[in-house]
């Protein structure tokens, strides 16, 4: 993960990006320079044997069928369930977390992480 929460760091941290209804497209959103342009949620997975959402499955699986030319995932994924949203969270004002880092983001962090299977890492 990116962030570390309490000092530590899990080996998912999945990132929902949203932009503001004000823009077109994520493009629009970014190249707008503006804060609040965006806002990200994090949720983190930690390495455990208990039950992982099944769209993490799905994409696990999907992924392991990629190729250097990519493959298109056929499998409809349910997000929702991937996000704890009965969680606490942290919330600040910060930056894309890749180039070109825009200080436009809104982050909502989850705190409590969700479960992922070593199998699905491997994938």
């Amino acid at each position: 993960s990116e962030h570390f929460m309490q000092g530590v760091q899990y080996p998912l941290e999945i990132h929902f990006v949203h932009y503001n209804a004000k823009y077109t497209s994520l493009t629009d959103a970014v190249s707008s320079g503006k804060p609040h342009a965006l806002l990200v949620i994090g949720q983190f997975f930690q390495m455990d044997q208990g039950i992982e959402p099944a769209a993490l499955q799905q994409m696990g699986n999907e992924a392991s069928r990629a190729t250097s030319e990519g493959v298109v995932m056929n499998v409809p994924i349910n997000l929702n369930n991937m996000i704890n949203t009965a969680d606490s969270y942290y919330s600040y004002a910060g930056s894309l977390t890749t180039p070109t880092c825009n200080e436009i983001v809104t982050w909502v962090v989850l705190q409590t992480p969700r479960t992922v299977s070593k199998a699905t890492m491997d994938k």
